[in-house]
């Protein structure tokens, strides 16, 4: 299994939403309906308001400012292997977040937890950042939806109101697709590929001899009634 993604690009990534973050005007929240995005043609996610977007190659930003709350999505096309195991993709979540803790200059991370989303398991952080433009407590959610990365970033005052914002932001985010089918790691090895072919063989070389002693039994019958 080989990632594409490494804790060096997540940086950039978070230095994407940044960029958009500085860029975007300040907005109020409209009256309470929530605009859903659809991404990829693979999952579908609500802001407030209508999200600022930046593309680049493979990677694709959403961030809106809202009502003193920032909302951001991030996108990393072809981000791992298609089919990872749930070990790989939780060993990739840890290095992902070491990137953004790196690239947020956040001292520690205050609490991590996994959560699953129509089949899909990604993790949840938060942490403190010591970035400039984020000086509110951060929470973060990595997945993979098979092979596309998808990291959601909310940063507010500790709040009610924005603890209500940031749990419908993070429960809009839904897939549209289903997980892709997960190979086992062993089968991954050219033994194991070799093993299987010799099976295959010894199946259907059973199967053969097994059609071949019929008809030699069947012909051998018919020449003792022949006979008689």
């Amino acid at each position: 299994m080989q990632y594409h993604i490494e804790p060096i690009r997540m940086k950039f990534l978070i230095l994407l939403l940044l960029t958009v973050v500085g860029r975007a005007i300040p907005i109020a929240a409209q009256d309470g309906t929530w605009q859903k995005v659809s991404v990829e043609d693979s999952v579908t996610v609500a802001f407030p308001s209508n999200p600022k977007k930046v593309v680049q190659p493979n990677q694709i930003a959403y961030s809106l400012y809202a009502d003193g709350v920032l909302y951001s999505l991030a996108i990393q096309r072809d981000a791992a292997d298609p089919g990872t195991t749930i070990e790989e993709k939780r060993q990739f979540y840890e290095k992902a977040i070491q990137g953004a803790v790196e690239r947020l200059h956040a001292k520690q991370v205050n609490d991590k937890s996994r959560f699953v989303v129509n089949g899909f398991e990604g993790l949840e952080a938060t942490f403190v950042s010591g970035h400039a433009k984020l000086k509110n407590p951060v929470s973060m959610r990595m997945i993979l939806v098979n092979d596309i990365f998808y990291g959601q970033l909310f940063s507010a005052s500790p709040d009610s109101a924005h603890a209500i914002a940031r749990a419908h932001f993070f429960a809009s985010f839904v897939p549209q697709i289903r997980p892709a089918a997960v190979t086992p790691a062993e089968t991954h090895t050219a033994a194991y590929r070799y093993g299987q072919l010799i099976g295959k063989l010894a199946v259907y070389g059973l199967i053969i001899g097994g059609i071949i002693f019929l008809l030699t039994r069947s012909s051998a019958t018919k020449k003792n009634k022949q006979t008689t």
